[in-house]
């Protein structure tokens, strides 16, 4: 940063940037553990959802992979498809995805077995498909 401030600064915005698109441009949800301090990216945007103590946080990190891993996949994929695109969209394209999405998950079994669920009062088992 001392010698060459606007090369170090182009390639540290580069990969940063980089993995953003890769990470937004995936349908599946993206968690991260980070241990230590965190500054910039975000913090005020609810990026951050949780923070633990460092002995917790390889448990709690786990516990969240397995709560989304187990749930709705498809559904997420569309959620976060929705949110991707809101702020580049109409209302009435975005209204429009949100149905669009919403029938697309009434075709699978997760969406079956999340009613049944609901009517059955149990527990959901969703095996993404």
């Amino acid at each position: 940063m001392r010698t060459k401030p606007e090369s170090v600064a182009t390639e540290l915005i580069a990969g940063m940037h980089g993995g953003l698109r890769l990470m937004a441009g995936m349908d599946a949800p993206v968690i991260a553990a980070v241990h230590g301090t965190v500054m910039g990216g975000g913090l005020r945007l609810g990026i951050v959802t949780r923070v633990v103590p460092a002995g917790q946080l390889a448990t709690e990190t786990q516990s969240l992979a397995e709560r989304l891993a187990s749930g709705p996949t498809q559904a997420l994929g569309h959620m976060k498809r929705l949110l991707r695109n809101s702020l580049q969209n109409s209302l009435d394209a975005h209204l429009d995805a949100e149905a669009g999405g919403f029938l697309a998950c009434t075709a699978t079994a997760d969406f079956r077995e999340g009613v049944e669920a609901f009517l059955d009062k149990r527990t959901t088992n969703f095996t993404g498909a």
